[in-house]
């Protein structure tokens, strides 16, 4: 059973998020779903003509039986493409998370990684890692992980659909690490 307090959390993230288009140029809106987890992410430009990037997401999961996970990312990156078919972006996140009963922030370093198939430009492959060693982990957190692929098309020139799969696991003080999400999605980006 979903409960208020995860439902109300994802409406007022949507809310900062969509807030958040009319005062910058954005980049583009993901959102991801599946039956027990809902990741939504807005992304965007500060700064015209510049590569740095700027990001906020929120994760949403419930399995019955644990305890609901609440995730919230604030991502900073610089993107780069290198030619048609291939981009990549490198950078931090800090990640504040209610996960497995409890609660901490870690600063992750990490990147992404697009290809678009040369035998069919409007398909490819992404995908990213963010890790975070004890030194950058706080609260319980001792070590943390992100880690996802996606297979995507391009629908519309500014839109992708995609299949996609994350793994995320914290490792907590005197504790094995604990899953906090490893599932498949199914999502749709859109850029602007």
């Amino acid at each position: 059973m979903r409960s208020a307090t995860g439902i109300l959390a994802a409406a007022a993230a949507l809310t900062v998020i969509v807030a958040s288009a009319s005062t910058a140029a954005a980049d583009w809106l993901d959102i991801n779903l599946n039956d027990n987890s809902l990741f939504m992410d807005y992304s965007y430009m500060p700064m015209e003509h510049s590569n740095l990037h700027t990001n906020f997401s929120y994760l949403y999961h419930s399995d019955d039986g644990k305890d609901d996970v609440h995730m919230g990312v604030l991502g900073l990156f610089v993107a780069e493409r290198f030619h048609e078919h291939t981009s990549t972006a490198l950078g931090g996140r800090l990640y504040g998370f209610d996960a497995a009963g409890e609660k901490a922030m870690v600063l992750a370093i990490g990147g992404t990684v697009r290809q678009n198939f040369h035998f069919a430009p409007l398909m490819g492959v992404e995908a990213s890692g963010h890790i975070a060693p004890k030194v950058t982990s706080f609260g319980k957190a001792e070590r943390f992980f992100e880690g996802g692929i996606r297979i995507f098309y391009e629908v519309l020139v500014n839109a992708d659909v995609y299949l996609g799969y994350r793994n995320v696991q914290v490792k907590y003080e005197n504790t094995s690490s604990e899953t906090v999400e490893d599932s498949l999605h199914f999502g749709l980006r859109i850029r602007f």
